[in-house]
């Protein structure tokens, strides 16, 4: 069973954002999976992959896609990593937001043999406000571009026969997130204002979830939302 986190280290409280990092390393574990966002987007003077690196150092841990601002760590003692992606799925707005991505990280256990894919993303902010303006309707149609293509990943990433974790901040509480888009059998593991982590079992597996742990930072209003998933084979009737 592994624990998964997401966490977006959001802005300001330099202090208390010094401090987050190392919050995260202990609530995650020694071989949970980090889902990260707003990685470098901070208001302040804390150097936010230098402090990532520093609580998750090599070469025990591996993190990959530093630069796109939602990296994903692991522990390389536990997962061997197959290949990672970046794929841009929505183009920048001007004034609004930056590029979004998806990271990909396909992992294999190097003592079971589970195949995993570990799925991270940050969507655009304020696509759900309420607002009839512009710029909400520019922010909408970003995010559903965002969520079509993330669902074509996952069923993707489903079809290989890995089990599948999706990290993120979505920027959506109302209405809920419609998870069974991503794939008929996606499991919301746990979930926090607009963060979510979410399972998707191989074909043939089924998801147990326990020990859901919410931590805060003292950031914002994002903790560190974290949870053990495991992937059990289905028993034959």
């Amino acid at each position: 069973m592994t624990r998964h986190t997401t966490v977006n280290v959001g802005r300001g409280r330099p202090a208390a954002q010094r401090h987050a990092f190392g919050k995260v390393r202990a609530t995650n574990g020694r071989r949970g999976i980090v889902g990260w966002q707003e990685i470098g987007e901070s208001d302040g003077p804390v150097d936010e992959a230098a402090a990532l690196r520093a609580a998750f150092p090599r070469p025990t841990w591996r993190t990959a896609a530093m630069a796109i601002r939602t990296p994903v760590t692991w522990n390389q003692l536990a997962w061997e990593c197959l290949s990672v992606e970046r794929e841009k799925v929505m183009r920048g707005i001007d004034h609004v937001s930056p590029a979004r991505y998806v990271v990909i990280v396909r992992l294999r256990h190097r003592v079971t043999g589970q195949l995993l894919t570990r799925i991270n993303t940050h969507t655009v902010a304020g696509a759900f406000n309420g607002s009839t303006d512009r710029l909400e309707s520019s922010r909408r149609q970003g995010w559903q571009q965002h969520w079509t293509r993330l669902c074509e990943i996952v069923q993707e990433e489903a079809a290989t026969g890995a089990d599948v974790v999706v990290s993120g901040d979505f920027n959506r509480q109302r209405p809920a997130l419609p998870i069974k888009e991503l794939h008929p059998r996606a499991v919301l593991a746990a979930r926090s204002h607009t963060d979510h982590l979410i399972a998707v079992p191989a074909s043939g597996h089924h998801v147990v979830v326990d020990k859901v742990h919410r931590t805060p930072l003292g950031v914002d209003f994002h903790i560190a939302l974290s949870a053990r998933i495991r992937f059990n084979r289905k028993a034959p009737r």
